[in-house]
């Protein structure tokens, strides 16, 4: 048997352990070193990790998103947090209607013009919502009228047009950089 490492715990005290195997170990006692008790090295049994059923969670914790409205004249971006925004131009009143304020010289484009919802899904996705904002301006999705009280879902990509100003939405699901906190702790306990 060539050495490898195994998983395991003491059959005396319940201490995760990191085991060594090696051909050298059948058939003598193995100390633990949290509680010193010695054991037939046949006792520690390899732990089988155990099997995660729903693998799309486990796999969704190491992505975030980026959701953004980028104007398309300017350049500008303004990023969306999850949560409902309303969305609309810039106006220096204290404080300004909109969350999301678009500098825009765009009289067309209300300082209260939509509202943008970004928030989880049932599925571990991210969905996005649009609704105008109670304004008698219109509002298009690529170039299809929004109803005055209808709520659009929204895509990676659409185009948001009011009066002369053009957003386009963008929603990315990007892989996790935060750092991960180390403890340099061996979540199984100690080496043997």
């Amino acid at each position: 048997m060539a050495d490898s490492t195994f998983k395991s715990k003491c059959p005396a005290c319940g201490t995760g352990l990191t085991i060594t195997a090696s051909d050298k170990l059948v058939g003598k006692l193995v100390k633990c070193p949290a509680c010193g008790v010695a054991s037939p090295y046949g006792k520690f049994k390899r732990l089988i990790p155990k099997k995660v059923d729903d693998h799309t969670q486990v796999t969704l914790q190491q992505y975030k998103y980026v959701v953004r409205l980028h104007d398309e004249v300017t350049g500008k971006s303004y990023d969306v947090p999850k949560g409902k925004h309303l969305v609309g131009r810039m106006t220096y009143q204290e404080p300004p209607k909109a969350d999301i304020p678009i500098v825009t010289g765009d009289r067309g484009f209300s300082r209260a013009h939509f509202n943008l919802e970004i928030m989880d899904g049932r599925d571990g996705l991210n969905h996005a919502y649009i609704s105008n904002a109670n304004n008698k301006n219109v509002t298009k999705i690529n170039g299809a009228l929004l109803p005055g009280t209808d709520v659009v879902s929204l895509r990676n990509g659409d185009i948001i047009s009011a009066a002369q100003t053009t957003l386009r939405f963008e929603m990315k699901r990007v892989f996790d950089e935060s750092p991960k906190v180390d403890t340099g702790e061996d979540p199984f306990g100690t080496r043997i």
